[in-house]
């Protein structure tokens, strides 16, 4: 039978060297439940080694690595929370934001390849007391994937997410806890926009003395 793939080495390699800078910013206020966070990385790549594909026209690929620069990514996140005053609510919310750029070759031609990854949320926090915790959040994530030379393999898609969480907490140690997800993809293949709902629930009852089981 033919070998569809086969790789092989490539000794005039050179050394990869990998260069990292970095940011980070944190700011706090306890007496006012205030923070903030930054967050922000890049990271390059010299003489990256990378795949160089030959494909003859029977399909058989042979790949060995090589050199080559432009292979970077960077990432960056932030978050910021506080307390709204004379209420028992907490807000937080942030952000993650990743790109990346490798590079691959295909029977000579250069083929870079970028992924920006964007993540954004927000929280809500209400407690009172021992009694009530509820908490709902919500998540955006966007993904796009770009190939310079295999242009079908393209994709640009969302993902959203929304949750509640609540526990309530009633008199002789019996407690509820109930969590509801909801999931909705877009923008992905036929077949794989789906959505679906989860949801949990729980009945406690705390026993024994001091509540220890």
């Amino acid at each position: 039978s033919k070998r569809l793939k086969s790789r092989t080495g490539n000794r005039n390699l050179k050394q990869e060297y990998t260069h990292n800078a970095g940011l980070h910013y944190f700011a706090a206020n306890p007496a006012l439940q205030k923070n903030l966070m930054m967050f922000a990385n890049f990271t390059d790549k010299q003489n990256a080694m990378v795949n160089y594909d030959d494909i003859n026209s029977q399909g058989v690929r042979t790949t060995h690595p090589v050199n080559a620069d432009g292979v970077y990514n960077i990432f960056g996140a932030l978050n910021w929370g506080t307390k709204i005053k004379k209420t028992n609510t907490r807000v937080t919310a942030g952000t993650n934001v990743f790109y990346t750029n490798n590079v691959n070759f295909i029977n000579g031609s250069r083929n870079n390849i970028s992924n920006l990854s964007l993540s954004p949320r927000a929280t809500f926090n209400y407690t009172y007391k021992e009694a009530i915790d509820i908490t709902a959040e919500a998540r955006v994530s966007y993904n796009k994937v770009k190939y310079g030379l295999q242009q079908a393999l393209n994709s640009n898609y969302w993902q959203q997410q929304y949750g509640v969480d609540a526990t309530i907490n009633f008199p002789l140690g019996i407690g509820i806890n109930t969590d509801m997800t909801y999931t909705l993809n877009t923008g992905r293949s036929n077949g794989y926009n789906t959505s679906a709902a989860l949801w949990n629930a729980a009945i406690t009852k705390q026993v024994f003395k001091n509540k220890k089981g």
